[in-house]
């Protein structure tokens, strides 16, 4: 096909030109290959056809903005807002293949460099995100041809550095939520932004934008949420008392008291949660189950079960063990619960302040 001869041409002129060292037979194969473009441009409805011919670099004139903006027209946005080069019904490369899409948003890329228009830059850095979150360690971009497009294209869009300041704004329904700012001597960390953001419930439109638009940036977007706690009213005679706040350093151990009311005759199931990073002393767990205190216990991440032998009547359950803070901070867990004969009984979260 026609499309298809077109692809051909552009490929060999762009590996002519990137490769020779032969000034006048590069121009002589971009004149020829001008030539083609121009006689047979109107029939090039495609944009992968028309960023194949453009980053060849034997397209010149006015043909080039006419050829860019068929570029821009095949330019989507799926639905996690990622820019993409669509590949048309029909189009194929110069092998016969349909190309990827990776492959065409690079060819996108190179058709757009040079002297765009102003909205092209956030539209390149849009299609650089894309390039980059499309890459896989294992595969590439695809084959040796997408690859090699995809290498040219990422090195087109990182060749200059990356700007002073680059302000980073995350909005909701079009309303500014948090701001912060993107050093250029911090390029390896991590910019966190965090805000609060009440009435989050139903459906919203969260957008995060950089200005001026970077290629390459990445993100991640998470939104937590809590509901008050509704304390629950003693079940069949469960009671459990746990500390309410719990202070302690890091590396030294810290004393945790137990105790439990429960129905006699009934064995106990303790759930203590525990937050992250912190280890329990499983020596003092075991002299628990040799003494009788405990029948058993199991460790696990994040909180350790007690196995309680059954009480006498009115007999009150008390138990100390130790644990290890590895984490400094403000720490939280999920709520921790007793079990006998059925029936569940569960407290507050304990607040874990860790120097």
């Amino acid at each position: 096909t026609l499309q298809r001869v077109l692809v051909a041409t552009a490929d060999a002129a762009r590996a002519v030109g990137a490769s020779s060292t032969d000034r006048h037979r590069t121009a002589a194969v971009h004149a020829k290959a001008a030539g083609a473009f121009e006689r047979n441009h109107a029939a090039v409805e495609d944009g992968f056809t028309a960023a194949a011919m453009l980053a060849s670099g034997a397209v010149k004139g006015e043909l080039v903005e006419k050829l860019r903006e068929r570029v821009r027209k095949g330019i989507k946005e799926s639905p996690d807002g990622a820019k993409y080069l669509e590949v048309g019904e029909g189009v194929v490369r110069a092998d016969g293949s349909i190309p990827t899409t990776a492959e065409a948003t690079a060819l996108a890329v190179l058709a757009l460099q040079g002297d765009p228009k102003p909205t092209d830059a956030g539209l390149l850095a849009d299609l650089g995100a894309t390039l980059l979150g499309s890459y896989s360690p294992v595969h590439g971009w695809g084959d040796g041809r997408a690859n090699l497009a995809c290498i040219y294209a990422v090195l087109e869009l990182f060749k200059a550095p990356v700007p002073a300041d680059v302000k980073i704004t995350l909005t909701r329904d079009g309303k500014p939520v948090a701001e912060g700012t993107l050093d250029r001597a911090k390029l390896r960390e991590v910019l966190a932004i965090e805000a609060v953001a009440p009435g989050i419930a139903g459906t919203h439109t969260w957008a995060v934008t950089a200005e001026p638009a970077v290629a390459g940036l990445g993100y991640t977007l998470a939104l937590q949420s809590w509901v008050p706690w509704e304390p629950e009213t003693t079940q069949q005679g469960l009671e459990l008392a746990l500390p309410q706040a719990i202070t302690g350093s890091v590396g030294k151990p810290v004393d945790i008291n137990v105790t439990a009311i429960a129905p006699g005759n009934l064995a106990l199931h303790i759930q203590q949660a525990l937050p992250a990073g912190v280890q329990v002393d499983t020596p003092t767990l075991q002299a628990l189950v040799e003494a009788g205190t405990i029948t058993r216990f199991t460790v696990a991440d994040g909180k350790v079960d007690l196995h309680v032998p059954a009480l006498v009547p009115g007999q009150t359950f008390t138990a100390k063990y130790r644990v290890v803070p590895t984490l400094g901070g403000k720490l939280t867990s999920s709520a921790s619960s007793i079990q006998a004969g059925g029936a569940t009984f569960a407290v507050p979260p304990t607040t874990w302040t860790i120097r």
